[in-house]
């Protein structure tokens, strides 16, 4: 094949190999002096390469070296969910031994039983599954545990009125709020 034929390209190909007799893409394959690049496609650039691939995931161009991301609804993985199982990605808390312990969801897979929500304890390499949404819950924040603390405090322990002022002032300042 002395010259190439351009009309019979293959969409993915980038160069025609002339010591291989075949087409090669500069992002997969090696690109050596024996390669031809398509002579319309001069832009296939590592640095175009980028620029479309910003393009491709609705990244707006503001100038120099300056994109903005594109607006609108946040990944599954940064919202909260109601009902069901929680989206890959989630960090919430679950059920382990019967107590609730930080997890991150990894996978979603189907079962005899149903769809499993995999999971990964933070901090440990264990893993789980549960087809039961109720064995899940949105992350806590530090104040909802240092209540759920207090709470367990008095429930748990009928403490005296000074232990239990004790307690709230290890927990939290009487400064008037702003």
């Amino acid at each position: 094949m002395s010259e190439v034929d351009w009309d019979v390209r293959p969409d993915w190909a980038t160069h025609y190999c002339t010591a291989h007799n075949s087409w090669r893409n500069d992002m997969i394959d090696t690109i050596s002096d024996c390669c031809i690049p398509h002579p319309t496609k001069q832009e296939w650039t590592p640095e175009r390469q980028a620029v479309k691939t910003l393009e491709s995931m609705n990244y707006t161009y503001h100038g120099g070296e300056y994109w903005k991301p594109p607006l609108g609804e946040a990944p599954a993985y940064l919202q909260e969910w109601e009902g069901g199982l929680p989206p890959v990605g989630v960090e919430c808390e679950a059920v382990h031994f019967d107590s609730w312990v930080p997890v991150e969801v990894v996978a979603h897979v189907r079962a005899i039983d149903g769809p499993k929500a995999v999971f990964q304890l933070v901090g440990f390499n264990e893993w789980s599954a549960y087809s039961d949404p109720s064995k899940f819950r949105p992350l806590k924040s530090h104040h909802e545990r240092q209540r759920d603390e207090l709470i367990a405090l008095i429930g748990q322990q009928r403490p005296t009125i000074k232990e239990l002022a004790d307690a709230i002032l290890s927990c939290y300042s009487l400064e008037p709020k702003q």
